[in-house]
C-alpha cells in the first residue's frame, strides 16, 4: 500500500467518524428537543388547570364522597324537583381518574333520567350542587322520549348526565 493510499484511507476513516459523531449529536439534539416540547406541553396543561382552579371553575373537596351520600343527594334533588325515583333507572359511578399531574382526582357518576321536562331537569340540576357535595353537570345528553309528539303535552326527554367533583389528593397543594 502506498503512502498516498494510507492517507486517503485515514482521511476517509476520519470523515466517516466525524459524520457518525455529527449524526449522533443531531439525534441527541432531536431527542432533547422532543423531551423539551413534551415538558412544555405538560407545563401548559398544568398552568391551565391551575388557572381553572383559581377561577373556582373547578370546585374541590378534601375527601372522597361516600357512594350513599351521592345517592342521598340525588334523591333529595329528585324530591325537590318533583320527580319520582322511578325516573332514575341508573346511577353508575366511574373509576376515579387523576386530573393530569396536578394531583387532583376527578370522580364522576353517570345519572340517567327518563321522561323529564326541561323544567324538571333544571330543578334537579339546581338541587344536585350543594356546598357539602359540589357536583357539576359536566355533560348532558338529550334523547327524545317516546311520549313526545302528542299535542298539548309538554316535551319529555331521556337525559344522561355526567356529574363530577374533584378531590385534592394527599400530594396536591391547595
Amino acid at each position: 500500500m502506498k503512502a498516498g493510499d494510507v492517507t486517503f484511507v485515514a482521511s476517509a476513516l476520519a470523515l466517516s467518524v466525524g459524520t457518525l459523531l455529527a449524526a449522533f449529536q443531531a439525534q441527541s439534539t432531536h431527542d432533547a428537543l422532543k423531551v423539551a416540547t413534551q415538558a412544555t406541553a405538560e407545563c401548559e396543561t398544568l398552568a391551565e388547570e391551575i388557572r381553572l382552579i383559581k377561577k373556582n371553575q373547578i370546585i374541590t373537596v378534601d375527601r372522597v364522597i361516600a357512594r350513599d351520600q351521592l345517592f342521598t343527594q340525588v334523591s333529595k334533588s329528585l324530591q325537590a324537583s318533583g320527580l319520582d325515583k322511578s325516573r332514575v333507572p341508573s346511577v353508575t359511578s366511574r373509576e376515579p381518574e387523576t386530573f393530569s399531574k396536578s394531583g387532583y382526582v376527578r370522580h364522576a357518576s353517570e345519572v340517567e333520567l327518563t321522561q323529564v321536562t326541561n323544567k324538571e331537569l333544571l330543578a334537579f340540576l339546581r338541587g344536585v350542587h350543594t356546598d357539602e357535595l359540589p357536583l357539576i353537570a359536566e355533560s348532558i345528553r338529550f334523547e327524545a322520549s317516546d311520549s313526545n309528539g302528542s299535542a298539548g303535552i309538554e316535551e319529555r326527554w331521556n337525559v344522561k348526565l355526567l356529574l363530577t367533583y374533584f378531590v385534592r389528593s394527599a400530594t396536591s397543594k391547595p
